[in-house]
């Protein structure tokens, strides 16, 4: 399935440039108008995101260290002025998945932005693609997708999600998160000093 999806959700938003938030919940039946994923056409029907739905996109990021790939726009838009700011974090934990964002600081209307997000922007949508997904009673339960980007939206449609708190003190703040590559490289490292002869100091 390659069709993009587009959810949203509720935020809240205050002073910084670090945003913290549940971008899906999970196990929240909502309605929803898109092109529905077995039949192609375009109506309203019920769906929900399960727990794991996240977990193999988290898995590939993070093998990769996280590189910025999801990145935070406006409106859905993609162009270079619309992206505001990028994900450095996505986790699953028990009531839905959860992303850090940074915001862009280098970027000129960085006041106007905030402001917006504040304001006439106050939702998150998702874009995601459909990977696996299974329809129960009527309900089409999503159990992998694909984030492609998040957008800030003034059309809020998940009332299960949001921003949680927005931090300045990005390091001490972020989520515990896997770091597959960081131990890998403490673990080689380790090898490495307990195998290799030590030479004497020229003197």
């Amino acid at each position: 399935m390659t069709d993009l999806f587009l959810r949203t959700v509720t935020l809240k938003l205050g002073d910084a440039g670090q945003v913290t938030g549940r971008i899906a919940p999970f196990d929240e039946v909502v309605t929803v108008t898109d092109a529905h994923p077995d039949t192609g056409e375009v109506g309203r029907f019920r769906e929900v995101f399960r727990h794991g739905a996240f977990q193999r996109m988290i898995h590939g990021l993070a093998a990769r260290g996280w590189t910025g790939a999801v990145s935070l726009n406006i409106d859905h838009r993609g162009g270079v002025s619309d992206t505001i700011g990028y994900a450095t974090a996505i986790e699953e934990r028990a009531d839905g998945a959860w992303a850090t964002f940074a915001l862009y600081d280098g970027d000129p209307q960085l006041d106007k932005i905030k402001s917006m997000l504040r304001t006439s922007h106050s939702g998150m949508s998702v874009g995601f693609k459909d990977l696996k997904h299974r329809v129960v009673d009527g309900v089409v339960e999503r159990l992998s997708v694909h984030l492609d980007h998040v957008a800030v939206t003034p059309t809020p449609a998940y009332g299960g999600a949001g921003i949680a708190s927005v931090r300045t003190d990005e390091l001490a703040n972020l989520p515990d998160l896997p770091t597959p590559l960081l131990d890998a490289a403490k673990a080689e490292l380790l090898i490495l000093q307990t195998s290799t002869p030590q030479r004497a100091p020229r003197t």
